[in-house]
């Protein structure tokens, strides 16, 4: 008899330890399982709930998931060298498909890609075309994708980039910069629906490209309203090497270049914009034959801007604060980028502008990116990136309660267990 006990004994405490072993294996799984993840990637690291106050471990990064937005601290980001999977959020140092999403910048920032694709780009945004990216803040952010350690064969010719956005691009704060070495196709600044400046000096340069580059493009409307925006396109000395293509300054639509307040300069070796286009009445326009600003004329209103025919290769606009729309419409006739024909000048009127900033910008502001930019923020938007609304799981801890109360039922079948049971229920 007492070898019996002793046995069954001996079979409920392994029992019991296998019980115990396989709670502490399953409960942190199911704690990982639950845990909440955010489509944005900054150095190869997706953002989640356990990691969004420190992203990079550093301090220099976070992540507030209750405004969309992204907090940069004189952070230095990296795109993964060594991607363990393919994708956009490996091909790039940061990657996000939130819908409305901003970015605050402290102190000096960059944000850099030394290529692993030949399709990498510097900072990627893919949310749709209604989908919004604002910069804020009083800091500085440098993007740049450096030339790749190895060039990639001639058959398997890169398109590198460093800003591409599917939405509509707000500056609002920040001075910036987008330098990219080379590469096909390459752009320096990309956003499909529209790019606004409200403050800040923005700075974008392509070097060149083996196929033809833009250095900002964009089918939605470019609004200078504050700030600046200069473009510069190609290198002078390198444009010998180029096998086809046009080197373009900025491709916008004619009618969809507003420059209200602040400044636009672009210089190039090729071509100023895509097309010709519309400058207002009011506006001061200054233009050269070379890539220079010395030397600079007050435009003629005259001679096309814009297409392979215009003699230009630098010019500056001047926004005018408080134009008066006229009271009637102008028809919107619009020369054509392959005919040397006398450019009008567009009287339509402005479409409704945005707020503007409290401080105006000088009609002389600097070029590039000054290293004391305006103090004043924008509010981060309202929207959230909300989690999925699925219902949730069963808590760590109602798994755990289910699981030994399963664990008690089964123990209840050993004869020990069962003998006990009825000498404490008696």
């Amino acid at each position: 008899m007492h070898t019996a006990l002793s046995r069954t004994f001996s079979r409920t405490l392994i029992a019991l330890i296998a019980a115990l072993a396989l709670i502490t294996v399953i409960v942190p799984h199911i704690a990982f399982a639950q845990e909440t993840t955010y489509p944005l990637w900054v150095g190869g690291i997706q953002v989640s709930d356990a990691n969004k106050n420190d992203v990079l471990g550093d301090g220099t990064v976070r992540y507030d998931s209750d405004t969309s937005t992204m907090h940069l601290n004189n952070a230095s980001i990296l795109n993964d060298q060594n991607p363990s999977e393919p994708g956009e959020h490996t091909r790039s140092a940061v990657h996000t498909t939130v819908k409305k999403l901003t970015v605050n910048a402290t102190g000096s920032n960059t944000i850099t890609v030394i290529p692993t694709h030949p399709s990498s780009q510097v900072f990627t945004q893919k949310s749709g075309e209604d989908s919004t990216l604002s910069f804020t803040g009083n800091g500085t952010i440098a993007m740049e994708m450096k030339s790749p350690a190895k060039p990639y064969p001639y058959f398997n010719i890169p398109s590198y980039g460093v800003y591409e956005a599917e939405g509509h691009t707000i500056f609002a704060g920040p001075d910036m910069s987008f330098h990219v070495a080379g590469g096909t196709t390459s752009a320096a600044l990309e956003s499909d629906s529209g790019i606004t400046v409200k403050q800040g000096a923005i700075h974008a340069h392509a070097d060149g490209g083996y196929r033809g580059i833009t250095t900002v493009h964009t089918n939605g409307d470019l609004r200078i309203d504050g700030g600046s925006l200069t473009a510069l396109t190609g290198d002078i000395s390198h444009k010998s090497t180029r096998v086809g293509g046009d080197y373009k300054s900025i491709s916008v639509k004619p009618d969809k270049l507003f420059v209200l307040k602040g400044v636009l300069i672009a210089k190039t070796q090729d071509i100023l914009f895509s097309e010709h286009v519309q400058i207002r009445e009011r506006q001061r326009v200054f233009v050269n034959t070379s890539h220079l600003e010395e030397g600079a004329q007050p435009w003629d209103r005259v001679t096309i801007l814009g297409g392979t025919h215009s003699p230009y290769r630098y010019i500056r606009i001047e926004g005018v604060n408080n134009i008066t729309p006229p009271s009637t419409t102008a028809p919107t006739a619009q020369p054509s980028s392959t005919s040397p024909t006398p450019a009008p000048t567009s009287t339509e009127p402005l479409p409704p502008t945005s707020a503007a900033p409290t401080t105006e910008t000088s009609s002389t502001a600097p070029t590039t990116p000054s290293a004391t930019p305006p103090a004043t923020t924008e509010p981060a938007p309202s929207t959230t990136a909300t989690p999925s609304t699925t219902p949730a799981p069963p808590t760590p801890l109602e798994q755990i309660r289910a699981l030994l109360r399963a664990l008690l039922a089964s123990l209840k079948n050993l004869p020990l267990i069962s003998l006990l049971l009825r000498v404490f229920s008696s």
